[in-house]
């Protein structure tokens, strides 16, 4: 039986207001533990996409990566991403668009190449931390 118990005690604390501060710490707390077991599930695909350069991109499928990375991401190492995914027939987020979930360091060379066209184009936010949508992906930084 899947029944949830209700008593005057329930009732009571139901009407109990949390403050803002406790709200935003269990919150944050919420955020760090999501993050830390997603990261532990993309660790476990074994597929590295590795910056070699601003125009290459090295792909590593044992686990280990085995080459470092020496630059932030750029457009063209997106567009390599996302062409690999393509070619696993990695199914898309929203049948349309993957979903990247970029560091700073990856947001930051994105937007080098980006700003100098950021006046020809619409940013519209459709998910919560969304930057913007390129080459069928959608960028979003993480926290």
């Amino acid at each position: 039986m899947n029944a949830i118990p209700f008593t005057a005690k329930v009732e009571k604390l139901s009407q109990i207001s949390v403050s803002p501060a406790i709200e935003t710490a269990l919150r944050n707390d919420m955020v760090s533990v999501l993050d830390s077991k997603c990261a532990a599930e993309f660790k476990l695909s074994g597929v590295s996409a590795i910056c070699t350069a601003t125009d290459s991109t090295t792909f590593d499928t044992d686990g280990t990566p085995s080459t470092q990375a020496v630059t932030n991401l750029s457009d063209k190492n997106l567009r390599d991403i996302v062409d690999y995914l393509k070619k696993g027939n990695v199914p898309r987020y929203d049948g349309m668009n993957y979903i990247g979930i970029l560091s700073t360091n990856a947001v930051r060379g994105l937007y080098d190449y980006f700003e100098s066209k950021a006046n020809y184009t619409s940013m519209q936010h459709a998910i919560e931390g969304e930057i913007g949508t390129y080459y069928g992906c959608r960028i979003n930084k993480a926290a």
